[in-house]
């Protein structure tokens, strides 16, 4: 039975590092997006954007393995299937504990890492597009104050309705 837990958890551990190094990179693009956003480099974001969707599918695989992993790991310690990862380690060997702890804290610095990160990226998306909305609302009234505001142009009446008297 030791034997098989610990090829478990070796096996865990090494799914947790491929999270880890997926969230490494995600945070790696995210802080690329924020430099794009600032230099408003259309090409450089599409580019990012494509490889964050990667990321995210393939990231989406492993969190669902990590949650079987969980649950699996869960049922062989005797601790329930709703046990979090934290609770969860508490019931490994206790020369494993420090190692899965030190790496749950990695995991959780990367995370609010990527969460501020990402959250700054939507900040500047919302702000650039009340700019483009603000412009383009300035832009329309001021065409349309130019073009259908007769009564600011003050032109004579005669210049108005000329489609008129020829026809």
């Amino acid at each position: 039975m030791e034997t098989r837990l610990m090829e478990h958890l070796s096996a865990f551990y090494e799914l947790l590092n491929g999270v880890r190094g997926t969230i490494e990179k995600l945070l790696a693009l995210e802080e690329k997006k924020y430099d794009a956003l600032k230099q408003v480099d259309v090409k450089a974001l599409m580019h990012i954007n494509s490889t964050e969707e990667e990321l995210i599918q393939y990231m989406d695989c492993l969190e669902k393995e990590r949650q079987e992993a969980i649950a699996s790991l869960a049922v062989s310690l005797g601790c329930g299937r709703d046990v979090t990862f934290g609770e969860l380690i508490t019931y490994f060997p206790i020369e494993m504990q420090e190692k899965f702890g030190s790496i749950r804290k990695e995991l959780k610095t990367f995370t609010n890492k990527l969460e501020i990160t990402m959250r700054e990226n939507s900040e500047i998306i919302q702000s650039s597009m009340e700019i483009v909305n603000f412009t383009l609302n300035f832009a329309n009234r001021s065409s349309l104050k130019e073009t259908y505001d007769l009564r600011n142009k003050k032109e004579s009446k005669e210049n108005m309705c000329i489609v008129n008297h020829i026809a």
